[in-house]
């Protein structure tokens, strides 16, 4: 069971990076709070990773400015929209998700089984 708080606790960390940067029904939460707080999340990261070095250079020097200039949250923002962060942390989230519930494979069907995993999915497709 403590492998499968871990996944959910990761799972929900990945959907709520992807909220941050306006993934979802927009909810009236503010966007783009950890770019501005110079958080390195699961899309940010993994666009730095599949960058050159000139743009990955451009990018951080970017969410260093975040805090005082709105200006490169967006752009920051733009960039991780548009390049491969959001879909690969899409995919890592439902990875955590096959892996979590097929630890409970191990457990027979109950109520307590079924909630786990619909708390589980919750975590995934929540909107806010």
């Amino acid at each position: 069971m403590w492998g499968f708080g871990e996944k959910v606790g990761l799972a929900f960390q990945i959907k709520d990076d992807l909220l941050d940067l306006g993934d979802g029904t927009r909810t009236g939460k503010p966007t783009g709070v950890d770019i501005k707080e110079k958080k390195m999340t699961l899309p940010l990261i993994h666009l730095l990773n599949n960058s050159d070095a000139r743009e990955r250079k451009r990018l951080l020097r970017l969410v260093r400015n975040a805090p005082k200039d709105p200006s490169a949250v967006k752009e920051v923002m733009r960039c991780v929209i548009e390049g491969p962060g959001m879909e690969y942390s899409r995919d890592q989230m439902l990875k955590l998700r096959n892996e979590a519930v097929q630890m409970l494979d191990t457990f027979e069907d109950s109520p307590a089984k079924k909630s786990l995993i619909e708390l589980l999915d919750f975590t995934i497709e929540r909107n806010k």
